[in-house]
């Protein structure tokens, strides 16, 4: 998430402040958060993907004063007491969850007093695009199903989060995903698994493809793509939108 400093430095929360990443997958905001914050907690109900996490911070040697804890539970049983923490954050989240509704309820539980939730969500219509291309897309990125932007406000404004701030969020994937899907079969040949799976599978020939167009795309843009085009990008191509949402009432 590159937009992370934009977002932080936005919201009404100190160093001392307590964060929250909930399907922190592998880790990739929790080293960025660690950075600004002395209390981060990744959760995830994958331990592999956990253990997978917890060495990324190692290798990145980002192990420093301010304290990181990872735990293995549920979006929908999230094992903290009420109050405790003043900014959750549910990226690339509820898309892959059946019950969205208990997710949010803890979400709610969770946070204290004006506390503010970070939402991601996939933009619907770039989703719909690259599964029009290949069917099976959804079952590689393990989404259960896809949230309109409207669909989502009203979803927030139902479980007591009001609406501060919503951003575009532009990454190289969407671009890359539908590559993929437009000229490879590589979502109908993948076995990835986005499941309770206590190991990560192993590395395939298309992910080493995908890391080499990654490294093309990112040296395209640092030759050719100025501000003015990445932000041109985020209007026409996004891959996220990003809500900042503050706990209403109490």
């Amino acid at each position: 998430m590159s937009k992370l400093d934009d977002i932080i430095s936005g919201l009404p929360v100190t160093a001392s402040a307590k964060i929250l990443d909930v399907g922190c997958g592998n880790g990739f905001l929790i080293a960025e958060l660690q950075k600004k914050f002395k209390y981060v907690v990744g959760i995830d109900i994958s331990r592999g993907l956990l253990k997978k996490a917890k060495a990324n911070l190692l290798h990145r040697q980002e192990v420093g004063e301010n304290k990181v804890d990872f735990c293995v539970a549920s979006a929908a049983q999230i094992p903290f007491k009420q109050r405790s923490f003043n900014i959750v954050i549910f990226s690339e989240l509820i898309e892959h969850i059946d019950n969205v509704e208990a997710v949010f309820d803890e979400a709610q539980y969770i946070l204290k007093k004006e506390g503010m939730l970070i939402l991601t969500i996939p933009v619907w219509w770039v989703v719909a695009v690259i599964t029009f291309f290949n069917k099976d897309f959804m079952k590689f990125s393990g989404h259960v199903q896809r949230f309109k932007l409207k669909e989502t406000k009203e979803l927030l404004g139902k479980y007591g989060f009001e609406i501060v701030k919503i951003m575009n969020y532009y990454s190289e994937w969407a671009v890359i995903y539908t590559i993929e899907a437009i000229f490879s079969q590589r979502f109908s040949d993948c076995d990835r698994r986005y499941d309770k799976y206590e190991t990560i599978p192993k590395e395939s020939c298309w992910d080493k493809i995908e890391q080499l167009m990654k490294r093309v795309v990112r040296r395209m843009e640092k030759a050719a793509f100025t501000d003015m085009m990445i932000n041109f990008l985020n209007l026409i191509y996004p891959k996220s939108y990003i809500f900042l949402c503050k706990k209403a009432g109490d």
